[in-house]
């Protein structure tokens, strides 16, 4: 039971760092692999977002450049104090 929470858990943690809506991902692997589906490329989640532009989220991305600017603006004022 470990090893697959394990893997189901890789799953969607993985779906989550890509900016993936988890759930379409996750349903849409597990239906093409219940299929019988042998093409894991695909179910790459860095492959899977190209071709599924319309579970992207968008704002997660807003979210992830505002952290980034807030950290290089703080981390340019750390600098500067200590200079002076």
């Amino acid at each position: 039971g470990g090893e697959d929470a394990a893997a189901i858990y890789s799953l969607v943690t993985s779906a989550a760092r890509h900016n993936l809506d988890v759930w379409a991902y996750v349903d849409d692997c597990l239906r093409r692999l219940a299929g019988g589906s042998t093409d894991y490329e695909s179910l790459l989640p860095n492959v899977w977002r190209i071709s599924h532009p319309e579970s992207i989220r968008v704002y997660r991305d807003d979210e992830k450049k505002s952290r980034r600017l807030t950290t290089q603006r703080r981390r340019a004022r750390r600098r500067e104090s200590r200079v002076a």
